[in-house]
């Protein structure tokens, strides 16, 4: 039996100097499609700009020496986001893995509460364990959408 053969569609590349770049379409007369070509599909469109001066609620997590270290009730994606590419980037996914632990915890705690969590003589195995996976299951969870699935899907 002989081998059908497929055409795709060939990649659009950016240069190499960073993203492509695409003007965006004009807006229909009542603002909910472009006008022009139907097939135009809907743009997500994001800002670098926070949205707005909202303070981040954080919770406390736990105490060294009474003084409290806090994480964030509803991490931003970015952490998870980041976390899922150092885990994806390393041949070793042990490596990857203590890269991805180490980027959360350090996103989630802050520099000053993780530092003090490492440098704990008297923290268990059980204890970090359980800090670890709160922290993980936070800032990962924040990938996935509220309903059930993924974020975006």
């Amino acid at each position: 039996m002989a081998a059908r053969a497929t055409t795709r569609s060939p990649a659009r590349r950016s240069p190499a100097t960073g993203p492509a770049r695409i003007s965006p379409p004009r807006p229909a007369a009542n603002g909910d499609r472009p006008a022009g070509d139907p097939s135009i599909p809907d743009i997500l469109r994001f800002t670098t700009e926070a949205s707005g001066d909202v303070p981040e609620v954080r919770i406390p997590l736990f105490s060294i020496d009474d003084v409290v270290y806090t994480i964030p009730a509803e991490p931003n994606l970015t952490i998870g986001l980041e976390a899922s590419h150092l885990l994806g980037e390393s041949a070793d996914p042990g490596i990857g893995a203590t890269r991805a632990m180490d980027y959360v915890l350090t996103e989630m705690i802050g520099e000053e509460g993780y530092a003090a969590l490492r440098r704990l003589r008297t923290v268990s195995r059980a204890g970090f364990q359980k800090v670890s996976a709160i922290c993980m299951e936070l800032a990962m969870g924040a990938l996935e959408d509220p309903k059930g699935g993924s974020a975006g899907g």
